[in-house]
């Protein structure tokens, strides 16, 4: 009882006060990492992260605000885990790939250490080991984007079987032609391999299959630049407020999850799913009545709308729907084009602030004046932020700080920034009372 009395007090404040100085200490480390060497940062925390499909998410969408692009496996590029390559984007390494395991992966990266990239699928199936690129291996590279340098990924998943034999074909030729070495001299005629002509892979088709075999879409988004398009037939969830609860409204998007249950009461089948559009997502309810009429519609990674009355329940918007359709992506796409609806949320990283302004010379410095009753905190990230703004052709930029009532502190900013309306509004987002002048 003694020794507890003396253990229970320090319990309170002693292990949180240990633990807060050694994660101020990697705060500090990682985020000096992630500022100066950006893709290296990332590249090592996607790998650290494989595997959890959430945190991935999260990281490559942090990638992408800070301009690194996160790319498909490729055989010409990709290491077994998150790799960086050319430009500072980073690309899936092989072993996120389902269906290839390490033998093959071993085997892809001797060869082509040894014999440099590989320069079309031919030259891939004499160089790689044979004995560990089978059909289904292959067709999991094709589907993932792995082989995209190499050829279509429909046609190769198509020929994924006939270029397995041709990897056994050349492999069993070389050794036929190092067995008559001393015989009649003539070597065996030279081997060729052609892929069979199939219809490629429509754009949702290859996202499908990154999708499925990723995890994640990675070279796009389904619905990305059809937000205006999509905005004529469905309402957007961004656009959802709780004005409209109680409304009948059609909502739409990409099936993300989907889940079937058997009720309790009268052994029937409904659903819940959540649709995912350009804007955000909503969960849909169908019951038994109305799954019966259009359960057989509804298909996970599929673009759906669901007609229904909007509710409000813990915090989330749904519909409770009385009417599923499909609809057609590629048709969607192909109209929006034509029309002159798609839009510019192409799925890419977005430009920084100085990439969306236009240069523009200035005649006088720009000043940014921060209130008396500014907090201390906003100077680190005004910096920031103007540095993110950082712009040869932009404006020099002064800082007005409150020293007295009567007396402003003026710091110079070392370097030009580009200024525009996004610039202006984000200064003024991190404190009321910034006055740009």
């Amino acid at each position: 009882e003694k020794l507890f009395a003396v253990i229970e007090p320090f319990a309170g404040y002693g292990f949180n006060k240990s633990h807060a100085a050694c994660y101020a200490l990697i705060a500090y480390q990682t985020g000096y990492l992630k500022a100066h060497y950006p893709s290296e940062f990332f590249a090592a925390l996607l790998t650290s992260d494989h595997g959890n499909m959430d945190r991935l998410s999260i990281d490559i969408e942090e990638a992408a605000r800070m301009q690194i692009r996160v790319l498909p496996p490729s055989v010409n590029e990709s290491l077994a885990n998150f790799t960086v390559v050319a430009d500072g984007d980073i690309r899936f390494g092989l072993n996120a790939t389902k269906g290839v395991g390490e033998g093959p992966i071993h085997a892809i990266l001797e060869a082509r250490e040894s014999g440099g990239k590989f320069t079309d699928l031919a030259d891939f199936a004499s160089r790689v080991d044979p004995s560990v690129i089978n059909k289904r291996t292959l067709e999991a590279l094709a589907f993932s984007g792995a082989l995209d340098d190499l050829g279509e990924r429909a046609s190769i998943a198509a020929s994924a079987s006939s270029l397995s034999d041709f990897a056994k074909a050349v492999k069993n030729q070389a050794e036929t032609n190092q067995g008559s070495l001393f015989g009649n001299g003539e070597e065996s005629p030279q081997l060729e391999f052609k892929l069979k002509k199939v219809e490629p892979a429509s754009r949702s088709q290859r996202l499908k299959w990154e999708k499925e075999l990723l995890g994640m879409y990675i070279s796009a988004h389904p619905l990305a630049g059809l937000r205006k398009a999509l905005g004529k037939k469905i309402h957007l969830a961004e656009k959802l407020n709780k004005k409209d609860v109680g409304k009948t409204h059609t909502v739409g998007g990409i099936v993300t999850n989907f889940r079937k249950l058997v009720t309790k009461k009268s052994g029937q089948t409904m659903a819940f799913l959540t649709l995912e559009d350009p804007t955000g997502a909503i969960e849909v309810s169908v019951f038994p009545k109305v799954f019966a009429q259009f359960g057989e519609q509804i298909e996970k990674d599929e673009l759906l709308t669901a007609t229904g009355r909007l509710e409000f329940r813990n915090d989330v918007f749904q519909i409770s729907a009385h009417e599923i359709k499909k609809l057609d992506l590629e048709k969607i796409r192909a109209k929006a084009e034509a029309d002159g609806f798609l839009d510019d949320s192409n799925g890419k990283a977005q430009p920084k602030i100085s990439e969306k302004v236009e240069a523009v010379e200035f005649a006088k410095p720009l000043q940014i004046k921060l209130p008396a009753n500014a907090d201390p905190a906003i100077l680190p990230k005004l910096k920031q932020l103007l540095v993110s703004a950082k712009s040869e052709a932009g404006a020099v930029v002064e800082i007005l700080i409150p020293v007295s009532a009567k007396k402003m502190k003026r710091v110079k900013v070392p370097f030009k920034v580009g200024v525009g309306e996004i610039l202006e509004a984000e200064i003024k987002r991190l404190e009321a009372g910034v006055v740009i002048e």
